[in-house]
């Protein structure tokens, strides 16, 4: 790199360590894309035996597994494994915020698939539960919550959340309205 506004010109040594550890990278690469067994040997060496000058260090650490997908999810949602599943994607929530299965427009769309179109009311309340964990504030996590409740026949659960929603927005007529109507059952 030639000197430019903020950053002086590259030094030789920093150029060294430059083709040094794009040395490595391109081994990286032909060893594990293309199986090519010198790079896979090359790679097996100290970086000190190829450049004694080198400070460079490599650590080898073990694959993460891949995190849980949305099509093993539904999968398992259907198997009836929802609540392993789940606690798969909120191992997830420091590491991944923004995967796809903690977005509260993915676990909606969830719901209203596997509960509404395929009735499978059981195996998708635990996902309602994880969706209303989510987003408490969200009404529509609430309100599915409690019809989740009404659907699997535990009325006593549907009751407590709408109260404890009506509470929170007095406002909300189709809730209150809910809320009695549970009351009377």
């Amino acid at each position: 790199r030639n000197d430019m506004k903020w950053y002086p010109a590259a030094t030789p040594e920093a150029l060294e360590g430059y083709k040094f550890v794009s040395h490595y990278v391109a081994n990286f690469f032909a060893a594990y894309l293309t199986q090519d067994t010198k790079s896979l040997v090359f790679l097996s060496q100290n970086p000190k035996d190829s450049n004694p000058d080198s400070t460079m260090s490599l650590e080898h650490q073990t694959a993460a597994p891949a995190s849980i997908t949305y099509a093993r999810f539904v999968q398992a949602v259907i198997a009836g494994q929802a609540v392993q599943a789940i606690e798969e994607v909120r191992a997830l929530r420091e590491a991944q915020p923004d995967h796809i299965l903690l977005k509260e427009s993915y676990l909606e769309r969830l719901v209203y698939s596997l509960g509404g179109t395929w009735g499978l009311a059981e195996e998708i309340l635990p996902v309602i539960k994880f969706w209303a964990e989510l987003y408490p504030s969200s009404t529509r996590a609430q309100r599915n919550l409690a019809e989740g409740h009404i659907d699997v026949g535990d009325y006593s659960a549907a009751i407590e959340v709408y109260t404890s929603f009506v509470e929170r927005n007095p406002e909300d007529s189709f809730s209150r309205s809910r809320l009695d109507w549970l009351r009377s059952q």
